[in-house]
C-alpha cells in the first residue's frame, strides 16, 4: 500500500512598494520646514533676548568651584598586578612596573 503526500505550496510576492504621491512630498516638505524653522526661530529669539548681556567672565565662573570643598587627597592602595609565570620557550622580557611611592598627604 502506497501513501503519497502531495503539498500545495503558494506564496504570495511581498507587495509592491508605493512611491509617494504629489502630497505626501509636500506633507514632507512642509513638516521638515517647520522642524528647520522652528529651530532657526528658536535660536534667534535666544540671541535676541540675550542681547547686551555680558557673558559671566572667568573670575566669577573660577570663584563659584572655589567655594566647594576639594576633594579628598589619593591614598596609595595595596593592590599589586599579577605576575604571570615566565615561559623558558618565551624569548620576550617579563616587564614589570615599580612600585609607586606613596603620595604625602595634605594638611
Amino acid at each position: 500500500m502506497f501513501t503519497r503526500l502531495i503539498l500545495v505550496l503558494h506564496i504570495d510576492p511581498p507587495p509592491a512598494k508605493r512611491r509617494r504621491g504629489l502630497a505626501g512630498s509636500i506633507v514632507s516638505t512642509a513638516l521638515s520646514a517647520a522642524l528647520i524653522g522652528t529651530a532657526v526661530g528658536l535660536t534667534v529669539y535666544r540671541l535676541w533676548r540675550d542681547r547686551g548681556k555680558e557673558p559671566p567672565r572667568l573670575e566669577e565662573h573660577h570663584q563659584h568651584h572655589q567655594q566647594q570643598p576639594p576633594p579628598p587627597p589619593y591614598q596609595q592602595g595595596t593592590w599589586t598586578p599579577h605576575q604571570l609565570p615566565s615561559s623558558s620557550s618565551s624569548s620576550h622580557p617579563q616587564i614589570t612596573n615599580p612600585p609607586t611611592p606613596a603620595s604625602p598627604t595634605t594638611p
